[in-house]
């Protein structure tokens, strides 16, 4: 049971934009490692958190007029969140900050969308896996 999760997330973490890959990989090789009885509870958690993370920059993102000052706003938010990568969302918003056209920032907001889609499909899969 444990080896199609394992590859299910290693596939989430090459394709998803702005999810911490390190913090991922830790998760992962947790999970992997079946003698660990706290790994699915960890990974439960880590979804939670990035789900949690990637609807709150969606959200804001998406129900407001896209602007540089929002993506402005927004990098420096994406330094707050724990499992958003800065390298990803921030990064990618700070650098559009400057001069952005709004289908810019819409593809960014897009892509933050894709991703929250993936992360929930995964966590409804692991609802029926770990009862913590």
């Amino acid at each position: 049971m444990v080896l199609p999760v394992v590859d299910r997330l290693a596939k989430l973490n090459e394709n998803c934009k702005f999810i911490d890959s390190d913090r991922l990989q830790d998760t992962i090789e947790m999970v992997a490692d079946e003698s660990d009885p706290h790994g699915f509870h960890f990974l439960s958690l880590f979804l939670q958190e990035c789900h949690s993370d990637l609807h709150l920059l969606t959200a804001h993102l998406g129900d407001r007029p896209l602007t540089a000052r929002t993506a402005h706003r927004w990098a420096g938010r994406c330094a707050q969140l724990g499992v958003v990568r800065m390298e990803g969302a921030g990064r990618k918003l700070q650098a559009l900050a400057g001069g952005a056209t709004e289908n810019e920032l819409k593809e960014v907001v897009g892509k933050m969308e894709e991703d929250l889609r993936k992360m929930e499909g995964l966590l409804k899969d692991f609802d029926s896996i770990v009862h913590y």
